[in-house]
């Protein structure tokens, strides 16, 4: 029987002052560096946050403060493919303090 184990990806920040209003901006630019069968995003700004999987749909609403755990049924190739970009919006006006995490678990064989 074949074994899998959960691998971190290493985490992504997006800093508060990278944040545009009503703009989307790329948390992790160069995309994830392997498919991932969960990802965790945290919020640790003042600001509620939309995030994007396509960078133009928002998807997911994230409190101020809050975080989203997005998880699929594993499979090795994962829910999110390798190079996938996560994008978050503030979903307010105003600067944004803190930042936003990325971060992410694949099944290796």
């Amino acid at each position: 029987m074949q074994t899998y184990n959960i691998t971190p990806i290493s985490s992504k920040v997006l800093d508060g002052g990278e944040f545009i209003f009503l703009q989307y901006v790329a948390i992790n630019p160069d995309g994830l560096p392997r498919g991932c069968y969960k990802l965790r995003i945290i919020n640790l700004t003042d600001k509620d946050v939309v995030i994007s999987y396509d960078g133009t749909t928002s998807n997911d609403y994230i409190a101020a403060g809050g975080e989203l755990k997005v998880e699929g049924p594993g499979n090795r190739y994962g829910v999110f493919p390798a190079h996938t970009i996560v994008y978050a919006q503030a979903a307010s006006v105003g600067g944004v303090s803190n930042g936003v995490i990325l971060t992410g678990y694949a099944l290796t064989v």
